[in-house]
């Protein structure tokens, strides 16, 4: 069973990377945002003391690992809803041609 876990995370692991490549390469309002965000942390980041610096990258750092887990969860909940539907139209296709004879 570990085996199917870690096999799935290398796949999710896969096709996240493979989403998050394309949206930085050809998503227009994605790349927008993520031009202000990186603004916005250089701004702070310059009229910050120095002494808050450190604080400054622990945020982003903490952001980006809290971003991480929320898109590794929701695209997992998202194949297994996709199972989940693909399992219930084969079964109601599968009654329903069974009502046929």
């Amino acid at each position: 069973m570990k085996s199917l876990e870690n096999t799935f995370q290398i796949l999710t692991d896969e096709r996240a990377n493979h989403v998050s490549s394309h949206l930085r390469a050809h998503h227009d309002q994605f790349k927008l945002l993520s031009h202000k965000c990186k603004d916005y942390f250089n701004t702070l980041k310059t009229n910050l003391p120095d002494d808050f610096h450190d604080l400054l990258f622990q945020y982003e750092e903490h952001m980006n690992y809290l971003h991480s887990i929320s898109q590794d969860l929701i695209y997992k909940q998202g194949l297994k809803d996709g199972a989940g539907l693909i399992k219930y139209l084969f079964f109601e296709q599968f009654n329903d041609s069974s009502k046929l004879t």
